[in-house]
This record gives structure tokens, C-alpha cells and sequence, in this order.
């Protein structure tokens, strides 16, 4: 698999400048979900055009951690939001 070393370099400086900022932790774990799906899948596609299938259990993880901080974000959110006030005076 051919990494573009450059451009990882180029992304990980830029996330890092934007870690200054405060974010939620909703808006986190939500653009972390998003950034692992997105690194599964481009693995995924590269892993297709190449035939090689060595890195095929990196994929999956990114995939699997994709689907958990997804899972994170929506019980942060349901903790955090009316949903659960609203749930509580319907019974």
C-alpha cells in the first residue's frame, strides 16, 4: 500500500493547529467516528485496487473504532440532552 506521506503530515499539523480550540465532546467523538470510517474505507478501496490484502485487519479496526465512537457520541448525546427528561415525564 503507497501512503502519501505528505499529505498525512499536512493533515495531522492542521488537526493539531485546530486542537487549540474547545470542542464538545459530542463534536469530537462525532469527527472521530466520521475520520475512522473515512480511513476504513479509503484502506478498504486501496486494499481492492492493490489486490493485497495485508492491511485488510487495520481497515476493520478503523471501521470497528468508526462504529464505537458513534455508539459513544449518541449516549453522550442522549445523557446530555431532553431526550432524557423527556422520557422520564412519559412515564
Amino acid at each position: 500500500m503507497v501512503y502519501n506521506f505528505e499529505q498525512a503530515k499536512i493533515t495531522a499539523e492542521n488537526y493539531l493547529h485546530q486542537s487549540h480550540h474547545h470542542r464538545s465532546l459530542k463534536r469530537t467523538l462525532f469527527a472521530m467516528a466520521i475520520k475512522c470510517s473515512i480511513m476504513g474505507q479509503e484502506s478498504f478501496k486501496k486494499i481492492e485496487e492493490e489486490r493485497d490484502a495485508d492491511f485488510a485487519p487495520p481497515a476493520i479496526m478503523c471501521m470497528s473504532f468508526s462504529i464505537e465512537f458513534l455508539l459513544k457520541f449518541f449516549i453522550i448525546y442522549y445523557e446530555t440532552s431532553d431526550f432524557k427528561a423527556f422520557n422520564r415525564k412519559k412515564r
